[in-house]
């Protein structure tokens, strides 16, 4: 028979096996390759590494180190990848993906992996530990297995084409090790995969240890959190999905945390550790981070620096320049001089328009004065180093999801628009008690996208609303909604291994 080899963490960068250290990803020892039929995974601790192992992987460049965060960004109305740098994102910004590109195969087969990671701890059959152990790692697999789905079926899924929703072509769901190995799945339907990842995160609530506070692996307010995520998705295709939604975020926020205040709001975004605002992160240090193929070095001037951000959108969103989050030291307009020949004219405070033609050839006169010339708009605030943790979720994303949740039930609404307030008062000057004296999906929608800017939500959080998507210098002509390019193709590779169906359009 053949064996049934499994490389459990995977590990390039440590050249002499693994050891226990302080890096919440790498904290129990186990083998990088193991016969999972002649030493199946049996003990607490070979079950505590083998989810490790899953962690590690979602914190790959192909999936929370860079990629899928990304590639909500450059298909948005926030940013976009340049030319002119290093060439990467470039053809997903422009919507000219195919089979066989790097990006939708590195992706789905690097998703894949977390899931298998976590089906062989879910299915492991632990002979020696404690049950509360063993419960706290079968819980993590399974939010793990669920929160890779959703993020598979929100790039790979056919919801938004043809506005298919949940009748839409989804993905395969895999729940057994070595599955896929078989190839013997097929794509189910989006409100299936929906039901599933719902199934897998209300066991996870049923297993999780109440008193586990490791925000660096998944607790019982991170699969609450997920599952705000998740519901309000799905509520965009089934209004129902909202009211649990609520619930879950308003659970997810009893169980701690906070608002992260004024004073603290820059510089949380450049701790090492997890602040009184994180609910789940993905570990990163010194040693163990992705350098060259980090989030830094794709926003980064001094990186890659190909992401940077639609000027014309993110000046008009940040004109209040009360607001922490249009501050320089989050976002704005890199290298900006004033230049008597610049081709930029200042008409706000922070508000610069590009000269037209006759004002550039002096057909139409310009005081110098008010010329100006910048690099590109960029994310400043954001993965400002290699070494810093990736923040999955804050417990501002709790609370926008309740406050969304609310809008949109009707339900809950005094609650929602005390905490949109509570939101308000930590991000603009004085600290207004009450900013907004009414709540409205305009407003509520508003404040997510400046609070989350840059994070990875904006395309999704555009396809919840239906939007048409306008032009951008990569795709000039924009996309409509229900378009075909909106979703990722299917790998090529994968086609031809398992006999799944193509996306439309490819």
């Amino acid at each position: 028979m053949k064996k049934i080899l499994f490389s459990i963490l995977a590990l390039g960068l440590v050249s002499s096996g693994l050891t226990s250290c302080s890096d919440d990803r790498l904290d129990a020892t186990l083998e990088g390759a193991r016969d999972i039929e002649a030493r199946p995974i049996e003990t607490a601790t070979d079950l505590r590494a083998t989810v490790s192992g899953a962690y590690y992987r979602m914190v790959e460049a192909p999936y929370y180190g860079r990629d899928i965060i990304i590639y909500s960004e450059v298909r948005g109305d926030n940013a976009y990848a340049a030319a002119g740098f290093s060439n990467r994102f470039q053809n997903v910004s422009s919507y000219s993906l195919t089979p066989t590109h790097a990006y939708p195969s590195d992706t789905w087969k690097k998703i894949y992996e977390v899931i298998s990671s976590a089906n062989l701890a879910i299915g492991a059959t632990i002979k020696t530990g404690s049950e509360k152990e063993i419960n706290q790692a079968k819980a993590e697999a399974l939010a793990i297995r669920a929160l890779a789905h959703f993020d598979l079926l929100r790039i790979y899924g056919q919801q938004y084409v043809d506005d298919s929703g949940l009748d839409g072509l989804g993905i395969p769901y895999i729940k057994q090790f070595g599955e896929l190995d078989a190839k013997n799945y097929k794509r189910l339907s989006v409100r299936e995969v929906r039901d599933n990842i719902y199934k897998d995160l209300d066991e996870a609530l049923t297993l999780v240890d109440k008193n586990a506070a490791n925000k660096k692996r998944f607790t019982q307010q991170a699969i609450y959190g997920v599952k705000s995520r998740v519901a309000l998705f799905f509520g965009a295709f089934q209004e129902s999905d909202y009211a649990i939604a609520l619930t879950s975020a308003q659970k997810a926020m009893e169980l701690g945390g906070g608002i992260i205040q004024q004073s603290a709001y820059t510089s949380s975004f450049s701790a090492e550790e997890p602040q009184s605002n994180s609910v789940f992160e993905l570990a990163q240090d010194n040693v163990n981070n992705l350098g060259n193929n980090s989030l830094y070095n794709i926003y980064a001037y001094r990186g890659y620096g190909d992401v940077v951000g639609l000027e014309e959108n993110l000046q008009d969103l940040f004109e209040d320049q009360t607001d922490i989050r249009s501050s320089l030291d989050m976002q704005g307009y890199n290298n900006l001089a004033q230049n008597d020949e610049g081709n930029y004219k200042k008409v706000g405070p922070n508000k610069f328009v590009r000269l037209t033609e006759k004002e550039l050839d002096g057909t139409v006169p310009v005081d110098p004065a008010i010329r100006y010339t910048f690099e590109y708009y960029r994310n400043f605030g954001k993965y400002t180093k290699i070494s810093s943790n990736i923040k999955v979720m804050r417990y501002e994303e709790l609370a926008f999801n309740f406050i969304e949740a609310a809008v949109r039930s009707k339900t809950e609404e005094a609650a929602a628009l005390n905490l949109l307030n509570k939101i308000a008062a930590e991000r603009y000057e004085d600290k207004p008690t009450a900013k907004y004296d009414a709540l409205t999906l305009e407003v509520v929608l508003n404040e997510r996208r400046k609070e989350l800017i840059f994070e990875g939500f904006r395309f999704e959080d555009q396809m919840r609303n239906k939007e048409n998507l306008a032009g951008t210098p990569q795709s000039k002509a924009g996309m409509l909604y229900g378009a075909a390019k909106l979703a990722f193709p299917i790998p090529r590779n994968e086609i031809n291994a398992s006999k799944i169906d193509q996306n439309k359009g490819y």
